[in-house]
């Protein structure tokens, strides 16, 4: 019975570890592409690695009460925006699933060299930046960060 019991364990380790890089993943391959605004920078961090901390519109909504809350996003000319925040999970439309006030696509993490350039151009007045995510069911996930070069002058 110990035996059976070792090997069970020793068995399900490495599928509970296929199984969050599934879960990590499925947004990228079945989600729902969307693009958001986003302002950022590169806090330059030597233990977490080459990464920029975002921030979305959600991020300046401070009346979130409950720990599990959904990000109702609508479109406005192909960018998305927080209509609301609920603690109601939606039974329609694009939505993203947090805790308080993190729903997980806040660090985008990247290379050394592109760290440096997105830090350049989040902190350039003259760029607007636009994050292209993915979302499946309320999971969303970061595919890239794209910036736009103002007209304003």
């Amino acid at each position: 019975m110990k035996n059976k019991f070792i090997v069970f364990a020793a068995l399900l380790q490495p599928v509970l570890l296929l199984l969050m890089v599934f879960y990590a993943f499925v947004p990228l391959y079945f989600g729902k592409e969307i693009i958001m605004q986003v302002h950022g920078y590169d806090p330059m961090d030597p233990f977490r690695g080459n990464y920029v901390n975002l921030r979305y519109d959600f991020n300046d909504i401070n009346n979130i009460k409950k720990s599990k809350n959904y990000t109702i996003l609508e479109e406005k000319n192909n960018i998305y925006y927080t209509k609301k925040i609920t603690d109601k999970k939606p039974k329609s439309g694009i939505y993203i699933q947090g805790i308080y006030n993190n729903f997980g696509i806040q660090k985008y993490f990247t290379t050394e060299k592109n760290a440096i350039i997105l830090q350049n151009k989040l902190s350039d007045p003259d760029y607007k930046a636009y994050a292209k995510i993915k979302i499946f069911k309320g999971n969303a996930r970061i595919v890239e960060i794209n910036f736009i070069k103002n007209n304003k002058k």
